[in-house]
């Protein structure tokens, strides 16, 4: 079979590119154990700043230059007016290489970018792979911050720039209608949550529907939980970007909780988020925020290993998100053995059985989250159980072997169907 990927990540060729691979782990991972298989011959399209085919590390890649790529000026401009990309543009120029390709199916990554647009425009078999839903983050946009606050504590840069959290949320509100239009020609695809199975049947209620789990980055695949926090504090670890959906400031919420309410000491570490991120100065202008008054730090951006080492110096991971469908960290976690607590959003109900794996809680409140985080403190060897029996989960949701035969297995049954 000649597959072609359509996705948002160069996967592997982001070493090509000498870049630092901290995202796209599952992607990754999948195209390693694909490009194994003798049968496969897979191709990998993506969107940089330059038309390129090459070969590298047993695999063919195709970059395709997006059609707003330029100075930051140009970039500027398309986001005040909302014209980051030209669909009709870049659409035609994908369509000839496909055409140039012949693959036997293609294999859509995702709904952020406008890949699934062509579904109805090829002769060949399309499967699309749902990550996250576009509709329903647009939807929880402002769950945490309104969005007259992401307005007005912006940086004066980033608003002049277009870049603001306000502004950002109309481009994503243009993804999410985009996104209906790609579910509604969507005939066969993948998800893993009982939330992406209800939205995509409301949308292609006549599409083929196919269980594919992700295979998780390696290092959390050859070790386990070493406890080596100090236990005169409690150690909290959350992983978060700065959109503004990601719950960020529920953990400062409950930080003031726990110190208000209880006697824990603790500290709260938060990866893949920094100081210099917009939603951070929107939260310290308009809480007043001050990182000297909570036990709270950013860790920033972290590549698997060193995720894998913050686990282990702490004692308790926390998804604080408004929304997601299968969240990586959260499975990761899960497959460490760390204690899970986590926001009952979305997917995550697929992912993690409340009182058995872990424990969910109300999204936005921060009086539930302190109270569970208390609770994981005072009966750790309840959560420590719940640890265990989620990385036994997780090890068998995420089996590399199995994993590599379902696609093979959905790629059959989707070809023997055209």
């Amino acid at each position: 079979m000649k597959i072609l990927w359509l996705t948002h990540t160069p996967c592997s060729a982001l070493r090509y590119y000498g870049e630092r691979i901290n995202s796209a782990g599952w992607l990754i991972n999948l195209e390693n154990e694909l490009k194994q298989v003798p049968e496969i011959d897979l191709h990998i399209c993506f969107y940089k700043d330059e038309d390129k085919s090459f070969t590298y590390d047993n695999t063919t890649y195709h970059s395709l230059k997006r059609t707003f790529s330029g100075n930051k000026f140009s970039r500027a401009i398309g986001r005040l007016f909302n014209r980051r990309f030209n669909d009709l543009d870049e659409l035609s120029r994908l369509l000839i290489l496909i055409e140039t390709i012949n693959p036997d199916l293609i294999h859509i990554h995702g709904t952020e970018e406008n890949f699934g647009l062509i579904q109805d425009r090829v002769n060949m078999p399309v499967v699309l792979s749902m990550q996250g839903v576009l509709n329903s983050c647009a939807e929880k946009y402002f769950s945490g911050v309104p969005r007259w606050a992401a307005f007005r504590y912006s940086s004066l840069k980033n608003i002049l720039v277009a870049n603001s959290g306000a502004k950002y949320f109309d481009y994503l509100s243009s993804l999410a209608k985009r996104e209906a239009d790609i579910l509604k020609q969507a005939k066969n695809i993948i998800g893993r949550t009982d939330f992406d199975r209800q939205i995509t049947r409301m949308f292609a209620p006549k599409s083929a529907y196919y269980v594919g789990n992700e295979i998780l980055r390696e290092d959390f695949y050859t070790g386990h939980w070493e406890n080596r926090s100090k236990n005169n504090v409690y150690r909290i670890i959350s992983i978060a970007s700065g959109a503004m959906y990601k719950g960020v400031e529920d953990i400062f919420k409950t930080a003031d909780v726990l110190m208000k309410h209880t006697d824990l000491k603790f500290t709260w570490s938060i990866v893949g988020f920094d100081d210099q991120e917009g939603l951070w100065t929107i939260l310290r202008r308009w809480k007043k925020y001050n990182l000297n008054n909570f036990p709270i730090e950013f860790l920033g951006s972290m590549n698997a290993s060193e995720i894998v080492e913050c686990f282990n110096d702490s004692d308790l991971f926390c998804q604080v998100s408004h929304i997601e469908n299968s969240p990586n960290s959260l499975c990761e976690a899960m497959m460490w053995g760390i204690p899970v607590v986590a926001s009952s959003v979305g997917g995550t109900f697929s992912m993690l059985t409340d009182k058995v794996e872990g424990v969910l809680v109300q999204d936005g409140d921060p009086f539930a989250m302190a109270g569970a985080i208390y609770d994981s403190y005072i009966n750790r060897n309840v959560y420590l159980k719940y640890a265990e029996k989620a990385k036994v989960r997780a090890m068998k949701r995420h089996d590399k072997g199995q994993i590599l035969k379902d696609v093979i297995t959905i790629y059959t049954d989707v070809l023997r169907q055209k």
